[in-house]
C-alpha cells in the first residue's frame, strides 16, 4: 500500500477533500489529503471550497511493481568427517537488481552475501529481497550430516600357547564393503604379512588395534584386542639319583616333585635302562641302571618340560678266600682256617658254616678254629650293596695208625749168634720213624741177645 499526497491542493478550514478511484482501491483516508491505497489504478481528488461551493479535481495514476525475485540457495550439501564445512551457494538467485541476501540457520548461523559457510547440519533459509520494490522470496535448503563412525571390532581375546604358536585375528565384526578399509597395528606384538586385511596372522602376545575407515565419509573408528600368551612349562622333577644293588634289584623312580593335576601327564623314557611298569606314572618301577627321562606335559597349553635322573648299579662282589686246606691228625687236633685273602673293611662281614665239620670258635672271623674234618664255607658280605661271595676249603683228617711188624719169632743158637728182626708189614716211608727197645731207629734191627 502507498499514501497518495494531495499536499499541493488548497488547505484550510473551508476546504474539503474527496478521493475516488477507477480500478483502484482506497484502503483508508479517502476524505484526507493523503489517503492510503492498495491497488494500482487512477485516483481522483475533488477539492471543494465550502465558502463558495467551488470545486477542482486532479487525477494521479498509481502503478504497481510487485515482481518477486527468485531465491535459490543451491543444491543440498552433506557434512562428513572430512567435510566439516560446506559452502551454500545462493548465487543462482534471480531478480531485478539490486538484490539483498539474508541467510539464517542452526545455532545462529547468518549471512548477508550470496554464499554462506555452513558447519552445522540443519535447515538454512535464504531470503532474497528486491531492494527496488521490497519484494522478497524465501527458500530453504537442508544440510545433512553423515559422521556415523564405521563399526570396528577387533574380535575376542585369545591366547598363544606352546601348541598354538600363531593366531588369526578376527575383525569380521567390523563394517565390510567396498567403501571400507582396514589397518592393524601393534606396539608390542607381531603381525605377519598384510596389515590391511580383516584377518591377519600374529605370532606374539600384545595389544592389537584395528582402524576401520569409511572412504565415503572419511570417518574412522578403532577397536583393540588383547592377545595373551601362556608358554609356562610345567614343573618337572625326576628325583634324586639312586643305586641298584644286590639287595635292591628294582626300585621306584620318584617324580613326586613335579606338577600334578588333571591337566598334567607324565612319560618316562630310557635308552639304556629298563622300565618294568608305570612309565606314565610318577613312580615307575625300574630294574636296570641307566639314564631315565621324565617328560611332563600340561594339556592346557601344550607345554612340556623334562628332567633326567641317573640310576647306578653296585653289584661289586667282595672276594671270598677260604684259604688252603690243612689236615687234622693225631698231633694236630685243631687248626685255624685262613680267610685273610678275602676282602676286608668296615662294611664287610664274614660267616663260616659247615654241614659236616665243627667250628669250635670264631665263625664270624677270618680265622675260625675247627676241630673236625669237613667242608667249611666262608660267606663274605658287602653290607653296602648286600652282595655276597662264597668260597670253601676242605679240611681232611689223617689219624690212621702206622703198621708195626716185629716179624716172626726167631732163635739164637751156637750157629746163629745174631738175627735181624722186623716184619715186612711195617709201614715205611719218609714220613715214618722207628724206635726199637734196643735203641735202634730203623725199620729192622739186628739183635744178639735173647729177649722181647
Amino acid at each position: 500500500s502507498v499514501s497518495l499526497s494531495g499536499n499541493g491542493s488548497s488547505t484550510g478550514d473551508n476546504v474539503t477533500y474527496e478521493w475516488s478511484t477507477s480500478g483502484g482501491s482506497i484502503e483508508s483516508g479517502n476524505n484526507n489529503i493523503d489517503p492510503v491505497v492498495n491497488q494500482p489504478g487512477t485516483y481522483e481528488i475533488l477539492v471543494t471550497n465550502t465558502d463558495n461551493g467551488c470545486t477542482d479535481t486532479q487525477t494521479v495514476e498509481v502503478n504497481q511493481n510487485i515482481e518477486e525475485p527468485v531465491s535459490n540457495p543451491g543444491t543440498a550439501a552433506v557434512l562428513s568427517c572430512t567435510e566439516t564445512e560446506v559452502t551454500l551457494d545462493g548465487s543462482g538467485s534471480t531478480g531485478n537488481s539490486p538484490l539483498n541476501f539474508e541467510w539464517s540457520g542452526p545455532n545462529g548461523a547468518s549471512g548477508n552475501t550470496a554464499n554462506l559457510n555452513a558447519s552445522e547440519a540443519g535447515e538454512y533459509t535464504l531470503i532474497v529481497t528486491n531492494s527496488s520494490n521490497g519484494c522478497s522470496n524465501t527458500e530453504t535448503i537442508t544440510v545433512a550430516e553423515d559422521v556415523n563412525l564405521p563399526a570396528a571390532n577387533a574380535g575376542t581375546t585369545a591366547e598363544l600357547t606352546c601348541d598354538t604358536e600363531e593366531l588369526i585375528l578376527d575383525g569380521s565384526g567390523s563394517d565390510v564393503g567396498d567403501d571400507y578399509s582396514y589397518e592393524w597395528t601393534t606396539g608390542d606384538g607381531a603381525i605377519n604379512g598384510d596389515v590391511t586385511i580383516i584377518n591377519p596372522e600374529i605370532t606374539a602376545p600384545g595389544t592389537y588395534q584395528i582402524v576401520v575407515t569409511n572412504a565415503a565419509t572419511g570417518c574412522t573408528n578403532d577397536a583393540e584386542v588383547e592377545i595373551t600368551q601362556d608358554i609356562n612349562p610345567p614343573t618337572v622333577e625326576a628325583g634324586d639319583p639312586q643305586i641298584l644293588s644286590c639287595a635292591i634289584e628294582s626300585l621306584n623312580l620318584d617324580g613326586a616333585g613335579s606338577d600334578a593335576g588333571g591337566n598334567i601327564s607324565y612319560e618316562w623314557t630310557t635308552s639304556d635302562g629298563n622300565i618294568l611298569n608305570g612309565n606314565n606314572a610318577l613312580t615307575p618301577e625300574i630294574n636296570a641302571p641307566g639314564e631315565y627321562e621324565l617328560i611332563v606335559t600340561n594339556s592346557l597349553n601344550g607345554c612340556t618340560a623334562s628332567d633326567l635322573v641317573e640310576i647306578q648299579q653296585d653289584l661289586n662282589a667282595p672276594i671270598s678266600d677260604a684259604g688252603e686246606a690243612t689236615s687234622l691228625n693225631c698231633d694236630i687236633e685243631e687248626i685255624e682256617l685262613d680267610g685273610s685273602g678275602s676282602t676286608t673293611g668296615g662294611n664287610i662281614t664274614f660267616a663260616w658254616s659247615t654241614e659236616d665239620g665243627n667250628i669250635a670258635m670264631g665263625n664270624n672271623s677270618l680265622t675260625p678254629t675247627v676241630d673236625e674234618p669237613g667242608i667249611y664255607i666262608l660267606t663274605v658280605t658287602n653290607m653296602d650293596n648286600n652282595c655276597t661271595t662264597l668260597s670253601s676249603v676242605t679240611i681232611p683228617e689223617d689219624v690212621e695208625n702206622p703198621e708195626a711188624d716185629a716179624g716172626e719169632v726167631q732163635e739164637l743158637n751156637c750157629d746163629i749168634l745174631d738175627v735181624e728182626i722186623g716184619g715186612t708189614n711195617t709201614s715205611t716211608g719218609d714220613n715214618f720213624s722207628y724206635a726199637w727197645s734196643n735203641g735202634s731207629t730203623t725199620a729192622t734191627t739186628t739183635v744178639d741177645e735173647l729177649g722181647t
